[in-house]
C-alpha cells in the first residue's frame, strides 16, 4: 500500500517523532507549533487527516540508517503518531532513548507483558 500513496507523506525529524512519542494516548498530542521549523513548513500545506510519518536517521554515528513509515494523524492545531502504546518503548530505544527512566510499572509506557 505505501508505494501507492503520494500526496500523505511527511518526512519528520527523529526529535520530532521523540516528541510525538513521549504522548502517551490519555495526553494531549503535541501542537504544530512545537515540532521543528521544517516539518511546521511541510505539514502547512496538509489538510487535516491520516497521514504517513517518514523517519530516516542512522541508528549509530557511522552505523546503519534506520528508515520508519509510521501511521500519524494531523488535527487542527496537533500531529499524533498511531503507535501500540506497547511498542512506543520499542521505539524509543530504536531513537536513542534512555527508556530507564519510565520504570516497568509505569502506565504511561508499559512494558510487554510477555
Amino acid at each position: 500500500m505505501f508505494p501507492h500513496i503520494t500526496q500523505r507523506k511527511l518526512k519528520v525529524s527523529k526529535e520530532d517523532l521523540i516528541l510525538m512519542l513521549h504522548q502517551g494516548e490519555a495526553d494531549k498530542a503535541p501542537l504544530l507549533s512545537s515540532f521543528s521549523e521544517e516539518t511546521q513548513k511541510n505539514i502547512a500545506s496538509l489538510v487535516r487527516g491520516s497521514l504517513v510519518l517518514l523517519v530516516e536517521f542512522p541508528v549509530e554515528k557511522d552505523g546503519p540508517v534506520c528508515s520508519l513509515q509510521l501511521v500519524g494523524w494531523k488535527g487542527a492545531v496537533s500531529l499524533r503518531v498511531y503507535i501500540p502504546r506497547n511498542d512506543r518503548m520499542h521505539y524509543l530505544r530504536l531513537c536513542g532513548v534512555d527508556v530507564a527512566k519510565f520504570g516497568k510499572n509505569t502506565n504511561t509506557y508499559p512494558l510487554h507483558p510477555y
